[in-house]
């Protein structure tokens, strides 16, 4: 069984913005169970690229659209669930920075700013870990829709998600990816085979004659 096959054992990890301090709250596998269940939060977690997708969930009859980051570790698969909030964009945003992504580290904190706290991420890509944007903050006014009301100013980043959505389509696990690596020790030992192989048919080849009443034709 290879490392990020479909049939590794999975954990999600859900994005919560909501609370003081955002959260990935964590969801595994019961032994007894075998259902899914919230059994802590982390702020923090690792693995190499293997898959992103976009799709809607509904619930109580209103839909969110969110994406599921897949990350791998030490055979265990870490499916991270977030809608397209301001913390999900700059996941996104910084992820397509990349066409290809190896080790990613995503660490959850707030910053401050005028006073006010707000939730973010910093992430760390394959050793980077100043990784920039793929689209400027103007790149991204000029794919939303800013409508100001007596009360209010409503944004409508529809074009803004579509556009995101199709940077990710090209994202790919990269050539160093341990997705594509084989381990010097697995390596050697395929290289050996190889080698004996090849030996014991050269030595069948000098041990068999044949005449020609053998032959097939």
């Amino acid at each position: 069984m290879g490392l990020g096959r479909d049939n590794s054992p999975k954990t999600y990890l859900k994005l919560n913005t909501k609370e003081e301090k955002p959260v990935f709250k964590v969801y595994e596998k019961s032994a007894e169970t075998g259902k899914y269940q919230h059994t802590k939060n982390e702020t923090f977690v690792s693995g190499y690229f293997k898959s992103i997708n976009f799709q809607v969930n509904e619930y109580k009859g209103e839909t969110t659209e969110v994406f599921n980051l897949t990350i791998t570790d030490d055979g265990m698969d870490y499916v991270i669930e977030s809608s397209l909030s301001m913390v999900g964009r700059g996941i996104l945003n910084t992820l397509s920075s990349y066409t290809e992504l190896g080790l990613i580290k995503i660490s959850l904190a707030t910053r401050s700013k005028d006073g006010k706290s707000f939730p973010t991420a910093y992430l760390t890509i394959n050793g980077d870990d100043r990784p920039k944007w793929k689209l400027s903050i103007e790149e991204q006014m000029n794919l939303t829709k800013v409508t100001k009301l007596r009360d209010r100013t409503d944004y409508d980043r529809f074009e803004l998600h579509e556009k995101l959505k199709e940077l990710c389509s090209n994202l790919k696990p990269a050539e160093d990816n341990i997705l594509n690596t084989v381990s010097p020790e697995l390596k050697q030992a395929a290289e050996e085979a190889d080698k004996f192989i090849k030996s014991a048919a050269e030595t069948k080849k000098e041990e068999v004659s044949y005449d020609d009443d053998d032959l097939p034709f």
